[in-house]
């Protein structure tokens, strides 16, 4: 896949770690919901489900999101 029309990268993955680790859930689920609202083929039942997860649903759901996207495996 070219690097032009991934809209997704590594470097979001970062930042949605460090995020988890620093902020509140409301600053946190905020920042999932975009990074999928904005990605190249946003999940929109994903977002619908996201409104009502715990951080570390938000986190694992967004993770998955992302590596999916790459094209590497995700857990279940």
């Amino acid at each position: 896949m070219k690097p032009s029309s991934v809209k997704v990268t590594t470097a979001n993955q970062s930042d949605l770690y460090s995020l988890y680790s620093s902020t509140d859930l409301i600053t946190f689920r905020t920042f999932c919901i975009d990074l999928i609202k904005n990605a190249r083929a946003p999940n929109h039942t994903m977002l619908f489900k996201m409104q009502k997860m715990s951080k570390d649903q938000l986190l694992f759901s967004t993770n998955n999101f992302i590596m999916k996207g790459h094209g590497m495996g995700v857990s279940k």
